[in-house]
């Protein structure tokens, strides 16, 4: 069942996205994200598509046409960049507006 999504290496790799999106529940547990968690949780989902395309089409299971993949796995890339800088982007303009309400 592992060789379906490209083999253990594979398996390591959709791990670290899955692990950022449990850190960004729990950290909305803990600390107030506001906005930000949307960007970020959206972010890592992107950086997951990305790695399960990227094992599916080295996988057995399902072949996945190579400029599907392709165009599929550079479009998930930048939605998982744009989403993560956009949520960076919020982080800093609430860090800005929360420094000047300060005495």
């Amino acid at each position: 069942m592992i060789e379906w999504i490209g083999g253990r290496h594979h398996l390591i790799e959709l791990s670290l996205p899955l692990l950022g999106l449990l850190i960004m529940f729990g950290l909305s547990k803990v600390v107030d994200t506001n906005r930000s968690k949307r960007y970020f949780v959206s972010g890592f989902s992107c950086w997951f598509g990305f790695e399960l395309l990227i094992g599916l089409e080295q996988g057995t299971l399902v072949s996945v046409p190579s400029l599907v993949g392709i165009i599929g796995s550079i479009l998930l890339l930048l939605g998982f960049l744009g989403f993560t800088i956009y949520g960076f982007l919020t982080l800093w303009s609430l860090r800005d507006t929360s420094t000047s309400l300060s005495p």
